[in-house]
């Protein structure tokens, strides 16, 4: 017990004398952002019925993850490195210890969902018949090994935390970097890779196909819609290495302790947040099914308004007809008389059905 607190005391820094409020303003904005972007993929997955294909769930499994980084790794990093509100050397080097973990684990969870909705896309493309066989089960499924995979993975350096700061505990960390690498880089890279090669090769070799005029114009369309979500997961895969190929780097360069690693490991712990917002920007600015969903949404939140306002003005109080069977003018308001106006032949007011306006109102 005793070796254990020496540890703790050597490895946890002391509590900061005052807090970091540059850092602090650099991420949480980015947090903000984060949570914010994900939250609304949330709503719209949920409220349409449309969306829940076993494509998209993937998707929605991926905005998870990235809400995670906003609502938990960054609010970590700030409470842990930039605030002394952790006294306890013993908590402070635990939490810091677990920091590293769970960055690890959305950064296992980021690049297998990609690589998941990557294989989803090319069964899609090149095997057809065998992509509509999966199920939404099947896709769960996956996606549930895949959580547990990462969190197995991430979190196996708990296993030599005795053996901090020791020589030899400095050896698995740099070999357990050196395997995340290889195992979270390098093997899903190169599976990524060839399946954007035989999908770009196939999508190309169908627009040179012949036909009707008819049947050109459809292969035309799908051809166009496949290409646009094949550069959508090329995009995310290419945006992912750009911002988190340096955190493995660093990794593997931190324990040489150069000072000249100490403006680079600033700026990449910024940049490799920015998937976490980017993904929810891609999902509803290039594919078209979230874009719909969301013009959707929006529509459905203000018809609401428009209903609760004209039912208020056919209340008991206002909503009286006069003796003439007409709606009393003074409930309703000057667009509703405006529209009533231009679209009603001339004496045919006395007749309407109040509902009747209210449908071509809420319409």
């Amino acid at each position: 017990m005793n070796n254990i607190t020496s540890r703790e005391n050597q490895t946890a820094p002391g509590p900061l004398s005052r807090t970091n409020v540059t850092a602090i303003a650099e991420l949480v904005p980015i947090a903000s952002v984060i949570v914010i972007m994900n939250t609304l993929v949330f709503v719209v997955f949920l409220n349409s019925e449309k969306l829940r294909t076993p494509a998209n769930m993937i998707l929605f499994s991926l905005a998870i993850t990235d809400f995670l980084t906003g609502a938990l790794n960054i609010p970590m990093l700030i409470m842990v490195v930039f605030t002394p509100l952790i006294a306890s050397n013993t908590v402070r080097f635990h939490l810091g210890y677990l920091l590293p973990v769970i960055h690890t684990v959305t950064a296992i969870l980021s690049v297998y969902h990609i690589v998941f909705a990557t294989l989803e896309k090319y069964l899609s493309i090149i095997w057809p018949i065998t992509h509509r066989l999966v199920k939404r089960q099947t896709v769960i499924k996956v996606l549930m090994m895949v959580w547990l995979f990462a969190f197995v993975i991430g979190f196996i350096p708990f296993a030599w935390i005795n053996k901090i700061p020791s020589p030899l505990g400095m050896k698995y960390v740099i070999g357990y970097v050196a395997c995340c690498f290889v195992v979270v880089f390098l093997v899903p890279y190169i599976i990524m890779v060839y399946a954007f090669f035989k999908m770009f090769r196939a999508i190309a070799r169908g627009a040179g196909q012949n036909g009707t005029s008819r049947t050109r114009k459809k292969l035309k369309r799908k051809i166009a819609r496949e290409r646009k979500c094949a550069t959508l997961f090329f995009s995310m895969a290419l945006l992912f290495v750009i911002c988190w190929f340096p955190w493995f780097l660093l990794q593997l360069l931190i324990p040489l302790n150069l000072k000249s690693l100490r403006v680079p490991a600033h700026v990449f712990a910024i940049v490799r947040y920015v998937t976490s917002f980017i993904n929810p920007m891609l999902y509803s600015l290039m594919r078209p099914d979230f874009k719909q969903a969301v013009k959707n949404l929006i529509r459905r939140m203000r018809l609401p308004r428009v209903l609760t306002f004209r039912f208020s003005c056919l209340g008991k109080d206002k909503g009286k007809k006069n003796l003439d069977g007409d709606v009393d003018p003074d409930c309703s308001s000057p667009f509703e008389q405006l529209y009533n106006l231009s679209n009603q032949p001339e004496g045919s007011m006395k007749n309407e059905d109040p509902s009747t306006v209210e449908i071509q109102l809420g319409d």
